[in-house]
C-alpha cells in the first residue's frame, strides 16, 4: 500500500496493484461477474478484488495472461476487423504482443502490499514526473514501443511482469470503452520491486 501511495505522491495520480496467484485463488473479496482486464482494472481504483481466471472475459487478456481461450483465432480476426487491419499483419502484431509464461489462477487486483505490477490511468503530467524520476535514478531515457493492440493486458500488464520494466500505453479502442479511459489518459505500468527502487531513492532525496 505504501509503494501505491507513494507513486500517487510523485505523480498526482491514483494507483493500482495487481498481485498474480500462480497456486491457487486466494480467500478475500471475490469479483462477482465476468470482466475484462482494463475493466477490473478501472474498478480497482475504489475497491480492492480477487479476480478469478474463470472470470476473466476477454480473449486479449486471456492470451496475455497465458490462459488457454478455446478460438485463438478469433482475436486476430476480431482486431483485423476492428482496426481494418490485414489478417496475417494483426496475427503478426499478437505474436509479438508479451504474454505470461505460466498463467495465474487468479489475480487481486486494488490497494496491496507487494504487487507485482502497478498500475495507473494517468495524464501526461503523471508520466512527465515518472519520466524524469526514472532519469534521475538510473541516468537513462526509457525507451518504450506503443501499441494500439490489447493495450492494458498485454503491451502493459504482461509486458511489465515479463520483461521487468516500465511501460506506457495510449489504450485501444476496447480499453478505452470497458476500461472507462479517459480522453486525457494514457496507462502507465511497471513492475512492483522496480517501482519500490523509484521510490526508495525519492523518499531517500526527500529527507535530505
Amino acid at each position: 500500500m505504501r509503494t501505491l501511495q507513494l507513486l500517487a505522491e510523485l505523480t498526482g495520480e491514483a494507483w493500482t496493484g495487481i498481485l498474480f496467484h500462480f497456486e491457487g485463488t486466494p480467500n478475500g473479496d471475490l469479483a462477482t461477474r465476468p470482466m475484462r482486464l482494463c475493466e477490473a482494472v478501472s474498478e480497482s481504483f475504489t475497491g480492492t478484488f480477487v479476480l478469478p481466471q474463470e472470470l476473466i472475459h476477454c480473449p486479449g487478456a486471456t492470451r496475455s495472461l497465458g490462459l488457454n481461450w478455446s478460438n485463438p483465432g478469433g482475436l486476430a480476426r476480431g482486431i483485423s476487423e476492428k482496426a481494418a487491419m490485414r489478417l496475417d499483419l494483426a496475427c503478426d502484431v499478437i505474436s509479438r504482443t508479451p504474454r505470461l509464461d505460466i498463467p495465474p489462477a487468479a489475480l487481486t487486483i486494488g490497494t496491496i502490499d507487494n504487487p507485482d505490477v502497478v498500475l495507473s490511468y494517468a495524464g501526461p503530467h503523471a508520466a512527465m514526473r515518472l519520466v524524469r524520476r526514472w532519469q534521475e535514478v538510473r541516468g537513462t531515457d526509457i525507451e518504450v514501443a506503443l501499441s494500439s493492440i490489447m493495450a492494458v493486458c498485454g503491451s502493459v500488464i504482461a509486458k511489465a511482469f515479463k520483461l521487468a520494466q516500465p511501460c506506457l500505453s495510449f489504450g485501444c479502442p476496447e480499453s478505452r470503452r470497458y476500461g472507462r479511459i479517459g480522453q486525457d489518459k494514457l496507462i502507465l505500468g511497471m513492475p512492483g520491486d522496480l517501482a519500490e527502487e523509484l521510490l526508495q531513492e525519492s523518499h531517500h532525496d526527500a529527507n535530505l
